[in-house]
């Protein structure tokens, strides 16, 4: 119990507690498209124009007709923009490090009876204590150990092992929040992100392959990395349905549907490929073979049927058409998860200090030490004596009274500790100090300006403050 108040650095806790930022690590290419939640769709309209063939239909319409020298009617086709499975940011993941800064307060490096062992960043102009809140920390001399904060709120959690590998949970229960980080020491490992309505789920294997998952109330995105570098891609928004399967020989499948339309794209490795496209008003599937030939299909109040050979020519009867067919579809993967990065090492806090409970040793406005205090004093004394720093006596006060009473008040208490201690063999240099109702740990008043009775306890205090 006594080791574990053994401290050996100066610097702050916080400056240890990072993730590396993958987006800097490992940036990813940019691709001609890259689906991210809420962009625009791809096109996915067949390109018609001009209307294939002389018809009354065709009038209508207004088409107009092309040909070839030869005298046959061109018929043009497009495939709808097929992006490349890439994954949407995932920047996020450095944020944990930033959080765990903010969320981490309180440190506690050991347990004696009657008294609160935590621990304080300090600030820098004049080396002012930041006071942190109990909690369940641990500190290595490798860097390794664990962080540990629990409130009324929610609970948050940092364990780093000396590989940089860890695990960081923080819930808030108020808003419903929840963010967990597992990171191994190959930089691979898990990321799960509740925030209000948004759901994201990210698995990064050693490989780099992975599993990104996110989801709301009106959209749903995954995207699936495999280590051949195939994958795959699927997003669901309210204007639609997209789902893509892209192989590593760039063979693959396109599908989307919106309200009044839907499109799907088969390309396979041998160099053979289907399209079919469908709206309101007609149903167009193209099957093109290895060779290039195929069919072309138009199913409307305009049908138009004909295969076509290698040059695209084909007839409908004395009807003599030219398919303008567009290269092989080509389906492919641009990114590879990058690694989650690592966890800094724990530095510990600027200083350690052992706070005792006001009711344990004082009656309410007094400053004589109350029997039953003395084997919390002896184990203080034992603690202190072994780890041979100087240390401050600090005695507080809540807002009660005239600030000269608390500063007075507060002394007093300090210079009864002091003089506990020193009863008991204390053998390193003190300064005491009293700060009055100046130096807070709790509010108190409530925020609506009522009296705080349990904030006002917290504050009346005395603290052993043990600088690194």
């Amino acid at each position: 119990m006594v080791a574990l108040l053994l401290l050996t650095s100066c610097a702050d806790r916080r400056a240890g507690i990072s993730l590396t930022d993958p987006a800097q690590e490992a940036p990813t290419p940019t691709p001609t498209f890259a689906p991210t939640t809420g962009t625009p769709r791809p096109s996915t309209t067949v390109d018609e124009t001009p209307q294939e063939g002389p018809s009354a239909a065709d009038g209508d319409r207004g088409a107009e007709i092309e040909f070839t020298d030869d005298g046959r009617e061109i018929v043009r086709i497009a495939l709808p923009l097929i992006p490349a499975i890439e994954l949407p940011s995932i920047g996020e993941l450095a944020e944990t490090g930033r959080l765990a800064e903010q969320r981490l307060g309180g440190l506690v490096t050991t347990a004696i009876s009657g008294v609160d062992v935590v621990a304080a960043s300090c600030a820098a102009n004049g080396g002012e204590l930041v006071y942190g809140d109990a909690g369940d920390d641990v500190f290595e001399s490798d860097g390794s150990g664990q962080i540990v904060e629990r409130s009324s709120d929610g609970l948050t959690t940092l364990v780093v092992e000396i590989d940089g590998s860890g695990e960081f949970y923080d819930e808030d229960r108020a808003s419903g929040n929840l963010l967990t980080v597992k990171v191994n020491a190959d930089q691979s490992g898990e990321y799960f992100n509740r925030s209000g309505s948004v759901l994201t789920t990210i698995l990064v294997r050693p490989d780099r392959s992975g599993e990104f998952f996110r989801e709301s109330e009106s959209f749903k995105t995954t995207v699936l990395i495999r280590p051949d570098g195939s994958g795959e891609y699927f997003d669901q928004q309210p204007t639609g349905l997209l789902t893509i399967k892209a192989l590593a020989d760039g063979s693959g499948e396109y599908f989307f549907e919106g309200a009044d339309d839907a499109i799907t794209v088969l390309a396979r490795a041998d160099g053979s490929w289907e399209l079919t496209d469908q709206n309101l008003s007609r149903r167009i599937e193209i099957r093109v073979n290895e060779d290039g030939s195929g069919t072309y299909a138009r199913r409307a109040f305009d049908p138009l049927v004909f295969d076509f050979d290698t040059d695209g020519n084909g007839a409908v009867g004395s009807r003599l058409v030219n398919l303008v067919v567009p290269p092989v579809p080509r389906f492919t993967v641009v990114s590879e998860f990058p690694g989650l990065g690592k966890f800094g090492a724990l530095n510990p806090p600027c200083a350690t200090i052992i706070r005792f409970d006001a009711q344990l040793l004082f009656d309410f406005g007094e400053s004589e030490i109350r029997p039953g205090a003395e084997q919390t004093l002896d184990e203080v004394v034992a603690t202190l004596n072994e780890i041979g720093k100087p240390i401050e006596v600090n005695g507080h006060t809540d807002a009660r009274g005239t600030d000269e009473r608390n500063v007075e008040l507060s002394l007093a208490r300090a210079n009864a500790v002091l003089d506990a201690l020193n009863e008991r063999g204390l053998a390193v240099e003190v300064e005491v100090n009293g700060f009055g109702e100046s130096q807070p740990v709790a509010p108190n008043e409530t925020p609506e300006g009522e009296d705080d009775p349990s904030g006002r306890a917290l504050n009346r205090r005395v603290e052993v403050v043990i600088r690194e």
